[in-house]
């Protein structure tokens, strides 16, 4: 099949698909904490993104009645920091009726998030089967086996470096949870199969910015008693390399894919804008980590950076699985992503 040549979207409309993106760069680089203090930063770093992202989808749906190419990445956004908050209000209802909360809620953010996803996903996926069918070519499958296997990968890893002995139930535990985090960002492939039918390889933003989301979680810094027991800062007293990679991953997985994509003029081009940027930041996040927490023990080594590097991977391999996809499905006729680029 020929491979099909498209006009360039209006600058304009990349501007806005890249507003995100810029928003959570001037979040990630301190430029928020400078001109507004580190209080009043840290409330608009997450509620600022999603208000910026809430009126990128409301003001393409309003005056459309759909989601325009350049609501994507702010509908992707939504999407994954919904699926990671939407209990949380529940939650919160059933503390204050019972008195002794069920243990259940000590692990209920995975298995809710996945549950929300799976929801939204299941009649996505079989309305699109009975309409189109689904084909998952040969790359892809090589992509899905490579996925699990990088979430077996990190059970390993943070098995070996779990304090105490070893425990199968721990084990267990552990690989529940990868597979519910492999099943998580498949979730967000298989809600942008009907943006496929319609935009071909530009569905790939939504499924690349949900990504972004699941990404960012291994930057922020978790603190226990006062103290720093996840991230970055575990292993260095310096802001920079916190900032640095927290930025590295805003450009690479929100802002060059946006631009790439959409100012490209082949599908050939926009799968490289989709696959390429995403490697990179995976590649750089881990230098960046390396170059930190050099000198720390190796517990620390193989507790966290081998594992945020496997993570890392395996939401790599989502947005290639998802391109791969896309890619066949705008090769099955002339009509997966004229109409948008004919608006754009």
């Amino acid at each position: 099949m020929q491979e099909r040549s498209f006009s360039p979207t209006a600058w304009a409309k990349v501007v806005l698909a890249i507003l995100p993106g810029l928003f959570a760069l001037a979040a990630s680089s301190g430029l928020l904490s400078s001109a507004l203090g580190v209080a009043t930063a840290d409330i608009l770093a997450v509620r600022g993104l999603i208000g910026v992202c809430l009126l990128l989808v409301i003001a393409g749906l309003v005056p459309q009645r759909r989601l325009p190419i350049w609501s994507y990445p702010a509908f992707g956004i939504l999407l994954a920091l919904l699926s990671a908050w939407w209990w949380v209000p529940l939650a919160n209802m059933l503390f204050r009726v019972l008195d002794a909360p069920s243990a259940f809620w000590h692990n209920a953010p995975p298995v809710l998030e996945f549950a929300f996803l799976a929801a939204i996903a299941a009649p996505i996926t079989y309305r699109v089967y009975r309409r189109h069918g689904i084909h998952v070519p040969r790359s892809g499958w090589v992509l899905l086996g490579l996925a699990i296997l990088f979430g077996v990968a990190q059970v390993i890893t943070t098995s070996v470096a779990a304090p105490g002995p070893y425990d199968w139930v721990a084990v267990l535990a552990r690989l529940w949870y990868e597979l519910r985090g492999t099943g998580v960002v498949l979730s967000a492939v298989a809600i942008g199969l009907p943006l496929a039918w319609r935009s071909g390889t530009l569905a790939g933003l939504m499924v690349g910015a949900f990504q972004y989301v699941m990404v960012d979680g291994l930057v922020v810094l978790m603190v226990a008693d006062g103290r720093p027991v996840y991230g970055i800062w575990v292993c260095t007293a310096h802001q920079a390399p916190v900032i640095a990679l927290a930025s590295v991953m805003v450009l690479l997985l929100l802002i060059v894919p946006a631009i790439w994509v959409l100012r490209s003029r082949s599908a050939r081009q926009r799968v490289w804008g989709l696959i390429l940027p995403p490697i990179i930041a995976v590649v750089m996040g881990a230098a960046i980590g390396l170059l930190a927490c050099r000198g720390t023990p190796s517990r620390y080594w193989i507790g966290w950076w081998l594992p945020h590097l496997l993570a890392g991977a395996q939401y790599t391999i989502a947005v290639a699985l998802a391109t791969v996809m896309y890619y066949w499905i705008e090769r099955q006729g002339p009509a997966a992503g004229a109409q948008e680029h004919r608006a754009g």
